[in-house]
C-alpha cells in the first residue's frame, strides 16, 4: 500500500511533541525510482539497529551508510537526534575528534531536501542539531556532584554544581569556590555547620575521585584545602580518595541526574547569536547564552529524586576570588625562584598570605600517610603557629625548638613502625649499630610514647566520635596476627594464605593501645622501592625465590601477583628509556637542521 504522506516525530525544548506532515514530491527522481519499494512501519528501534551498521564500517563508508539508512527511513519516523547519538558515538570509537563530527553533520544535514524530506524538516532537522548541547560539542554543560553520604545524626545530602566550559575551568580552584558557594546553600548548612550552634565543625573528613583537578598528591589541592582548614576553622581536616562503594554511589547519584535531563534540548542561542559582526565568536554573547542555558537547565532538572532525597542545583560560581589569583598561586607553588621574586616584589600582601597558609600545611600535615591516597591536616597545638585553634593552646614549644627539630631531621633518625614519627637516635638512647640492624634486617621500631598503654590525645583534643578514640590513631592497614602470610589458621583462603589485615576496629583498637600495631605500607610503595633499588632494572625479571617470598610477605600478595608488579614496573622503565632517547635524537635532529 502507497502513502501520501508520512509523520515526523520531532522533541523540542519544552517537551513538547509536534507531527509535521511531509507531502512526497511526484517529480522527485529518488521517489519515482523507490515507488516500487513495498513499505512498511518502521520504528526507531529499526532505525537504531540499521545504524548500527555505520559502527563497524570505516571511516570513508560512514556517509554512505548514513545516506542509505536515511533513505530507507525517510517514509517512517525519521528520528534526527537517534541518528546524532549513533553518529557521535561512531566517532568517538573511531578517535575522531568533535570538529570532524560537526563537520560531517552539517555537511550532511544540507542533503537531506535530496531525500524527499521537505523544507520544514529540513529546517528543523538542522536547528535541533546546533542546539543539542552534548560533550561532544564546544557548548557543554556539565554538572559536579557532591555527596553528604547519611549518617546517624546527619540526613543524605545530593548536590550538584551546574557549569559550563567556557564559563568555568577545570581546577582546584574551580573547586574552592564551589564549596563555598555550597556551604551558602540553607540546605546544606548541617554537612558543614554544628546543629544546635551552627558554628564550624570540628572535623571534616572528605572524598574525592583522585583526578588531576583533585589528587591529593598535588600541591594546588593541598593548599586549597589547607586554607579551608585555616579559615573554617577546623581542628581535623581529613581529604581521602573514595574507595569503589562511594565510587558507585557517585555513579549512582549521576544515574539519577541523567534521568533527570533525559529528553531534555536546551537552545545555545537562547539570547541571540553567538556570531560577531566579523563572522567570529562574540565571547559576551556566548557567555550570556551559556548562563541563560544553566539556568533553565536548573529549572528544568533542579529536585530530581535521588535515594531518599532529591538532587539540589546550583549555578557554579563565576571568577570568583580563589580562580580569580590562580595565576599567582601556581607562580608561588610551582614557579621559578626568580618568579617567585617576582610576585613577592609585585604583590607582597599576595605573597605573605600565600606563606602564611603553605606554612601552616607544612605544620600540620601528617606526613606519615601516602599523599595520593590520604591528605590528613591536624592541629598542631604550637601557639605561634598562625592557625586560629593553635593560638589558644598553650603548647610551651618555641619556634626556635620546632626549627632545630627540623634541622636533626637531616642527621641519623628513625621512623616509629606504629605512630610513623620520626625521632632522633640520641633522643631515643639508640646507638648506631642498633640502628644500622633496625634499617638492615628490616626489624620494626616502636618508639616509647606507642609503649605505653592507650590511645594517646593531640595537643589540641579532638577525637573520631563522642567517646571514641583521638585522632592520634589512625587506621592504617595492620596485618592480622591471627591469619598471618602462609599461616594454617584461615579458613578462607585455600590452599595457600597470603595474610590478611586487621578489619575489625575495636581489635585494631587493642593491637595500637598495646604497642602491636605495626603499619603495612601499601604494595605499590613496597614495590616500587623494591624496583629503584635495583641496580639493573633486567634484574627484576630474574629475582629468586627468597626475594619473591620476602616480597610477597610484605606486600600480602601471591609470588605470581608481585612479579606481575615488577614486569609492569620494568616496562614503565623501558618504556621511559626508549622515550628519553626519542627525545634525545628528535633534539640532536633539529639541532643539525639549524646548522
Amino acid at each position: 500500500m502507497k502513502k501520501d504522506c508520512n509523520k515526523v516525530e520531532t522533541k523540542i525544548d519544552d517537551g513538547e511533541e509536534r507531527e509535521i506532515q511531509v507531502e512526497k514530491k511526484k517529480d522527485d527522481p529518488a521517489t519515482e525510482k523507490d515507488d516500487n519499494i513495498e513499505e512498511k512501519e518502521v520504528t526507531v528501534a529499526d532505525q537504531e539497529n540499521f545504524l548500527d551498521k555505520s559502527r563497524t564500517s570505516s571511516k570513508t563508508d560512514v556517509e554512505t551508510h548514513s545516506l542509505i539508512a536515511t533513505k530507507k527511513l525517510r517514509h517512517a519516523n525519521f528520528n534526527w537526534f537517534v541518528f546524532v547519538s549513533v553518529m557521535e558515538e561512531f566517532f568517538r570509537d573511531a578517535g575522531s575528534s568533535s570538529e570532524m563530527l560537526n563537520q560531517f553533520l552539517d555537511d550532511f544535514s544540507s542533503k537531506l531536501p535530496e531525500l524527499g524530506l521537505s523544507e520544514e524538516v529540513v529546517k528543523l532537522t538542522q536547528t535541533s542539531r546546533t542546539i543539542y548541547l552534548h560533550k561532544m560539542h564546544k557548548e557543554q554543560a556539565f554538572s559536579c556532584v557532591y555527596r553528604d553520604t547519611s549518617a546517624e545524626t546527619t540526613d543524605e545530602l545530593c548536590t550538584g554544581v551546574v557549569k559550563s566550559s567556557k564559563l568555568h575551568e577545570k581546577s582546584p580552584s574551580q573547586h574552592a569556590d564551589d564549596i563555598v558557594a555550597l556551604e551558602g546553600v540553607d540546605i546544606l548548612k548541617s554537612a558543614f555547620y554544628k546543629e544546635n550552634t551552627q558554628e564550624p565543625k570540628d572535623v571534616e573528613c572528605i572524598q574525592v575521585d583522585g583526578a588531576g583537578d583533585e589528587g591529593l598528591s598535588h600541591h594546588e589541592v593541598q593548599f586549597m584545602w589547607t586554607e579551608h582548614h585555616m579559615t573554617k576553622p577546623t581542628k581535623i581536616t581529613l581529604v581521602t580518595t573514595r574507595c569503589s562503594v562511594d565510587s558507585f554511589l557517585n555513579s549512582f547519584q549521576n544515574g539519577c541526574l541523567g534521568r533527570g535531563y533525559s529528553n531534555l534540548f536546551i537552545p545555545s542561542t537562547l539570547m541571540g547569536s553567538n556570531e560577531a559582526d566579523d563572522g567570529g565568536l562574540d565571547e559576551e554573547k556566548h557567555k550570556e547564552n551559556m548562563c541563560a542555558a544553566i539556568a533553565k537547565y536548573i529549572s528544568r532538572v533542579d529536585g530530581t529524586p535521588c535515594s531518599w532525597t532529591q538532587i539540589n542545583l546550583i549555578k557554579g560560581p563565576v571568577d570568583q576570588i580563589h580562580v580569580s589569583r590562580r595565576k599567582e598561586l601556581t607562580t608561588f607553588l610551582k614557579g621559578s625562584k626568580k618568579a617567585k621574586e617576582q610576585l613577592k616584589h609585585d604583590n607582597p600582601t599576595l605573597f605573605a598570605y600565600f606563606t602564611e597558609i603553605w606554612d601552616v600545611r607544612n605544620n600540620h600535615i601528617d606526613e606519615t600517610l601516602p599523599t595520593n591516597y590520604v591528605f590528613m591536616l591536624k592541629c598542631c597545638g604550637k601557639s605561634w603557629c598562625k592557625h586560629p585553634l593553635c593560638q589558644k593552646a598553650s603548647s610551651s614549644e618555641s619556634r626556635s625548638n620546632n626549627a632545630e627539630n627540623q634541622k636533626k631531621r637531616l642527621l641519623f633518625m628513625i621512623s616509629c613502625d606504629q605512630c610513623g614519627n620520626w625521632f632522633h637516635r640520641d633522643c631515643i638512647a639508640m646507638t648506631e649499630e642498633e640502628l644500622n640492624k633496625h634499617e638492615d634486617q628490616d626489624l620494626p621500631y616502636i618508639c616509647p610514647r606507642c609503649k605505653e598503654p592507650g590511645v594517646r590525645d593531640l595537643p589540641v583534643d579532638v577525637k573520631w566520635f563522642p567517646a571514641g578514640p583521638s585522632f592520634s590513631f589512625f587506621p592504617h592497614p595492620v596485618v592480622d596476627p591471627s591469619r598471618p602470610w602462609k599461616g594454617t589458621q584461615c579458613k578462607t583462603c585455600a590452599p595457600t594464605c597470603y595474610g590478611h589485615y586487621v578489619t575489625n576496629v575495636d581489635q585494631l583498637l587493642q593491637l595500637y593501645s598495646e604497642g602491636k600495631a605495626i603499619r603495612s605500607p601499601p604494595p605499590s610503595n613496597i614495590l616500587t622501592d623494591y624496583h629503584k633499588c635495583q641496580d639493573n632494572t633486567k634484574s627484576v625479571l630474574n629475582i629468586d625465590t627468597d626475594a619473591l617470598d620476602k616480597l610477597s610477605k610484605k606486600c600480602l600478595l601471591p609470588p605470581d601477583e608481585v612479579k606481575i608488579w615488577l614486569n609492569h614496573l620494568h616496562q614503565v622503565a623501558e618504556n621511559r628509556k626508549r622515550g628519553v632517547e626519542k627525545a634525545k635524537a628528535t633534539r640532536e635532529k633539529k639541532k643539525n637542521k639549524k646548522a
